[in-house]
């Protein structure tokens, strides 16, 4: 009797623990999204989320626009304006594909989003980053390497280790590389 009590008290024990480091994960996983949350919220960086099915019906979209704090309009303008063609075709072909995850640029010379797609299960879940202005320093950062290797001049090196160290710019050039290639 004495040691299925002693098993019965050692599984209680066990229960217990886990559940406790169960909800200490909870709390943190709260404070992570709350805190990420905040981040994205009050970022200098433009951008918007969504989630849609595979009929391209929207489940989930917001977009966060630091400046004017006007979701609201940044959203409908997104989903429902001159984007729409285009942001359309891409989830329409990426859902069609085998392909988990997809980068596309979507956008003008006046707007221009670095979007990243991730498929989850019959769903697609979206990002997209406003690059417009990094996209402009970009091409004069390119323009002023160009014209500096002609001189050789020693600011050269410099310009070409910041562009090359610089993840984002990779990224925005990688982009911009597959839409000429369009």
């Amino acid at each position: 009797m004495k040691t299925s009590l002693k098993i019965k008290n050692h599984s209680l024990v066990k229960l217990r623990q886990l559940t406790e480091n169960l909800v200490d994960r909870d709390v943190i996983r709260a404070k992570d999204a709350k805190l990420f949350s905040y981040f994205l919220e009050n970022s200098p960086i433009r951008l918007c989320l969504w989630t849609v099915d595979s009929n391209l019906k929207p489940i989930h979209q917001k977009c966060i626009c630091p400046i004017s704090k006007d979701t609201k309009d940044l959203t409908r303008r997104f989903f429902e304006g001159s984007f729409k063609k285009k942001f359309n075709s891409i989830h329409k072909s990426f859902i069609e594909s085998s392909l988990q995850e997809e980068r596309a640029l979507v956008g003008d010379d006046n707007e221009l989003y670095a979007v990243t797609l991730k498929k989850d299960g019959s769903n697609v879940n979206g990002i997209a980053i406003e690059v417009t202005c990094r996209v402009r320093m970009l091409y004069v950062l390119l323009e002023m390497l160009e014209d500096k290797k002609e001189k050789k001049d020693e600011s050269y090196e410099l310009i070409q280790s910041v562009i090359e160290e610089d993840h984002f710019s990779l990224l925005i050039l990688d982009l911009l590389e597959k839409s000429d290639g369009k």
